[in-house]
């Protein structure tokens, strides 16, 4: 039987299809520019969060999902308010120094770093380099993203270190939240607007097809196969995002504007509350006339946003 060389000792190659999705996000980024890339929000952050913490087998309810958008102390999973703090940082974050591992430790790790004793763990069937070798090899993380910083094509870099960072494995858990957290913030770096990308959320949806490339990447020695598949899922959310900042700017609706005026701050009101405020007979009516025109403009928020049909939903004035 053949000797299954270690992957973060593999090759990296490019192909046409690798270059050909660096061009395509660089021209959209373009785009996105000009239409104007905005700012990462708590909603982002929350929602980056919650698929971080899926993907590592944690589940948010509802409720623990309005608590985390408001930065509350989430109960029973503290550590999901630590990441999305976490992910509020990362503007003002480098990627090319190790206080980033500081932080994500602090963030995922509080009652202490769960570093990998062993060359073998849960999920990993492939050689791991030795304990021993795990803390040079981060640092030679960072020196090499430095040290390329300017001279290689910053997404392909940025799928280099995903790669790296999870065939090292330098915990016995949440290898896969530091390379996506890592990712992200070099992301950025190639532009700002990149760091709007629900990274997170695709990257679960494709959890299967990346799992795959991922074992081709380890067949044939190369991280040729798992980069391509992570540029498709940039080149994929860039898109998203250029749809998303081409909508009709929201004019002004005067119904949401006489909902919104109605209601008291921090007050939910259910739908026959509001019915009775706004001297109104039609449910339908008030949805297709007053809540719909106000939730697109984010002038309102749902109390269970997760499911918008719930028969209990109710509604207050955006905080």
């Amino acid at each position: 039987m053949a000797k299954v060389e270690a992957p973060y000792k593999n090759t990296f190659s490019l192909n046409n299809d690798i270059l050909s999705h660096a061009c395509s996000v660089a021209f959209k980024v373009g785009q996105l520019a000009y239409a104007g890339e905005g700012r990462p929000t708590d909603e982002d952050a929350a929602t980056a969060a919650r698929f971080i913490l899926l993907d590592e087998g944690i589940e948010l309810n509802p409720s623990q999902m309005r608590g985390l958008r408001r930065g509350e102390e989430v109960p029973m999973v503290p550590v999901a308010r630590n990441i999305f703090k976490l992910y509020k940082k990362l503007p003002r974050l480098s990627p090319y120094e190790q206080s980033l591992l500081t932080e994500f430790e602090s963030a995922a790790f509080p009652e202490g770093v769960p570093n990998r004793m062993s060359r073998t763990i849960d999920g990993c069937d492939f050689p791991l380099p030795p304990n021993s070798k795990v803390q040079s090899l981060v640092k030679g993380l960072f020196s090499f993203a430095k040290k390329n910083k300017g001279k290689m094509h910053p997404l392909v870099l940025a799928c280099m270190l995903y790669y790296e960072v999870i065939t090292i494995a330098p915990y016995s858990i949440w290898n896969h939240a530091l390379a996506k957290i890592w990712f992200k913030l070099m992301l950025g770096e190639f532009s700002k607007g990149l760091l709007l990308l629900p990274i997170e959320k695709m990257m679960h949806s494709r959890k299967e097809a990346l799992q795959q490339a991922f074992d081709e990447s380890i067949q044939v020695k190369d991280g040729q196969p798992f980069i391509g598949a992570l540029m498709q899922i940039i080149d994929d959310g860039v898109d998203t995002l250029i749809r998303r900042s081409l909508k009709k700017p929201d004019l002004p609706n005067p119904h949401a504007e006489k909902l919104v005026a109605a209601m008291e701050d921090g007050v939910f009101y259910g739908a026959g509350e509001l019915l009775e405020l706004l001297g109104l007979k039609s449910r339908l009516g008030l949805q297709k006339n007053y809540l719909k025109p106000a939730l697109e403009r984010k002038m309102i928020e749902m109390s269970n946003p997760l499911c918008p049909t719930d028969r209990t939903q109710r509604y207050r004035k955006k905080q």
